[in-house]
This record gives C-alpha cells, sequence and structure tokens, in this order.
C-alpha cells in the first residue's frame, strides 16, 4: 500500500493511481478517518476526490519522495498525501487511470 507503480500494476487486490506522483497503489475505502476497508497501519483518506487506503505516518520522512504525513478530519494518525507544498509535486492533470492487477 503505497508503494509505486506503473502500467504493470500492483499486487493482488490493489490498484495502481496511475496520475499520482510516481504512481501509487492503493484500494477504494468508506469512509475517511478511519482504517475501515484498509488494511492494517493505512488509513482511508481524501484525496483528489477519491476515498483511499494510504499508509500511516508520523512525519514526511515516512513517505516516498512527492508525499507528505497529514492528518485527516476525524482522525488523530496521519498519512501519505500528495504533497501540496510550493516546490512540491502534484498530480498530473489527467483524470485517473487505476490499473487492476
Amino acid at each position: 500500500m503505497g508503494e509505486s507503480c506503473n502500467e504493470t500494476g500492483c499486487g493482488s487486490g490493489l490498484s495502481c493511481l496511475a496520475d499520482f506522483p510516481g504512481g501509487f497503489c492503493t484500494r477504494e475505502c468508506g469512509e475517511p478517518g478511519d482504517g475501515a476497508g484498509c488494511p492494517q497501519d493505512t488509513l482511508c483518506i481524501s484525496q483528489f476526490d477519491e476515498l483511499i487506503c494510504a499508509p500511516v505516518c508520523t512525519s514526511s520522512t515516512n513517505c516516498r519522495e512527492g508525499y507528505e504525513c497529514l492528518g485527516e478530519s476525524g482522525s488523530s494518525v496521519r498519512a501519505c498525501r500528495v504533497s501540496s507544498s510550493p516546490g512540491g509535486q502534484s498530480r498530473n492533470s489527467t483524470p485517473a487511470q487505476p490499473v487492476s492487477r
């Protein structure tokens, strides 16, 4: 969960969000701020109008390049999200094209 990916896809049960920086292996979830539907050590977050599971973090050093450790409403836990800081990477302008494997 949260690993980089490309057109080769991700592990079983995961989709590749190829338009996130470096690609992002994840799966959909139901409610932002909790772990319901997400594996252990991940959190359901809202990112670019999508509900996805993302790795839990304590600081941005726990996240891949192009991602930062930020909170989610309704939770005291933080997760790795696409960086929105100046000079940071952002989501590509093309619509999401999940690649299932």
